[in-house]
């Protein structure tokens, strides 16, 4: 669920669980009761501050188990495997319409296939916002599972991520490798 009202409410952060552990490092995730908020690698992650933001955003923190942690490690850890090509863990992002609109329209980008930022704005039907598109994709608040890493410039080069190209690559290439036609 995508919500551009921001609306304010509780979360659960449960810490013990915030650290998930990946082939890539470490993760840190958020949720309340009912969905994910926030996924980001924790390491060498230049939005690690974007977390911190949303964190601050949200009025009390209650460090407790969620369901939702359960699920998403399980998951993930499916993920890395190669055999899940697609999240069922619930989601909740806090943004405006427009990152909403970018956002979405990552979620159609199928396992194992790329588009550009400008065919990306194209999609959301606003062909002349590519930089905006670009801004919306690296406030992506769930790393992964809103697949931003499958987003590359128009000459196919990988362009920016905001947990280093060498990830980015890693996930291109972990698609590739055990993506099913």
């Amino acid at each position: 669920m995508l919500d551009s009202e921001n609306k304010r409410k509780t979360i659960t952060a449960a810490w013990k669980a915030l650290e998930l552990k990946s082939p890539l490092g470490p993760m840190i995730a958020v949720a309340d009761a009912e969905s994910l908020y926030g996924l980001r690698f924790r390491e060498g992650q230049k939005h690690t501050p974007t977390m911190i933001r949303f964190v601050q955003q949200v009025p009390i923190i209650q460090a407790r188990e969620s369901k939702i942690f359960a699920l998403l490690e399980e998951e993930l850890a499916h993920y890395f495997k190669g055999t899940l090509q697609s999240f069922k863990t619930p989601i909740h992002c806090l943004g405006t319409s427009f990152q909403h609109a970018v956002w979405q329209a990552l979620q159609t980008i199928p396992f194992g296939m790329t588009c550009s930022y400008s065919a990306l704005a194209i999609s959301i039907g606003s062909p002349s916002s590519v930089r905006a598109v670009a801004n919306a994709n690296g406030a992506n608040p769930l790393s992964i599972l809103m697949p931003c890493h499958r987003v590359l410039y128009k000459n196919r080069d990988l362009g920016g991520y905001a947990a280093g190209t060498d990830r980015k690559q890693w996930l291109l290439d972990h698609e590739k490798k055990h993506q099913r036609f």
